[in-house]
């Protein structure tokens, strides 16, 4: 079970080196930016959500943008890739790390301004107080979708053509991605865990 009491822990890709086909998959950008959990729980003593970095630290007061944003304020816990454009457009790891190991308010809220963040969510793992990692991967996507779409916080760019994914996988590095991730339309959420049922 997925708590708020606790750092949640991501699941794991294994990695690939080409990109499974058939109807059993789908297939996702892989972001070039930070990993992380945000967990947000209704009626916390600030109104905003928790971010947690894929090592179980807490970096919320990195990202105010995000941290008090759509997510806030109702009980959910998602899984996603924080990113930034740099002056091509292009995300780029180098732009955040100047944000990432912020932990002053002051300097944080600055910083959003002058190398705004987005937050690219790919996963659902908690809503309403209901655990949903037993769930299939579509069915925790078509939760997720509705929650998603505001500044700073929209949905991974997902594809169910497998060679629509493999021309992404060619064009990641002039694009500014990092490659494929090919999921498992049923797979469950193994928290913590490596496995096949995740391929990058």
């Amino acid at each position: 079970m997925m708590s708020h009491m606790s750092p949640p822990r991501p699941m794991l890709a294994t990695k690939g080196s080409h990109v499974p086909t058939g109807e059993e998959w789908s297939h996702e950008v892989k972001w070039d930016g930070v990993r992380i959990l945000t967990d947000s729980l209704a009626g916390s003593a600030d109104g905003s959500a928790r971010m947690w970095s894929r090592n179980g630290n807490d970096v919320t007061v990195a990202w105010p943008e995000i941290s008090a944003g759509p997510l806030a304020g109702r009980d959910l816990l998602v899984d996603g890739e924080v990113i930034a454009l740099n002056d091509r457009g292009l995300p780029d790891f180098r732009v955040l790390q100047d944000r990432m190991h912020v932990r002053k308010a002051s300097t944080a809220q600055r910083l959003s301004s002058q190398v705004p963040a987005t937050y690219m969510v790919f996963d659902l793992l908690r809503l309403d107080g209901t655990d949903l990692t037993d769930l299939p991967l579509t069915e925790r996507r078509e939760l997720l979708r509705p929650l998603v779409g505001p500044a700073h916080v929209i949905a991974g760019t997902v594809t169910e053509d497998a060679t629509e994914a493999a021309q992404v996988l060619e064009d990641a590095p002039a694009a500014g991605h990092e490659g494929v991730l090919v999921k498992g339309v049923d797979s469950t959420y193994a928290a913590g865990r490596r496995g096949k049922a995740w391929v990058k």
